[in-house]
């Protein structure tokens, strides 16, 4: 594995929940609470597909926070993605080990 080092700007990457992340991944709905999902998965409707697309824009609202819900704000994981890493951004790669 090779670690690269390298600088952006900050305009450049998307910042998104990781944990909800996962949802969008395995094509489920992402719920604002308990109620939420209960209700969602109680009801078999035609227009499910469309909630649950509707439901993956809550990845980038990084202010959500439901409480008994969703992680505690400071125990929350956010990933920072760019399109690409251009050669001239690299300051350094090295050989990495993971442990």
């Amino acid at each position: 594995m090779v670690q690269i080092t390298f600088e952006a700007d900050n305009k450049d990457f998307l910042l998104s929940d990781f944990d909800d992340w996962h949802s969008v991944l395995n094509n489920c709905y992402i719920a604002d609470n308990e109620k939420d999902w209960d209700d969602f998965y109680a009801n078999d409707s035609d227009s499910r597909t469309d909630k649950i697309i509707a439901s993956w824009d809550k990845v980038f609202d990084l202010n959500r926070y439901a409480p008994n819900w969703d992680p505690e704000p400071d125990k929350r994981t956010i990933q920072a993605t760019l399109w690409e890493v251009r050669m001239s951004q690299v300051k350094k790669m090295e050989h990495f080990i993971a442990k």
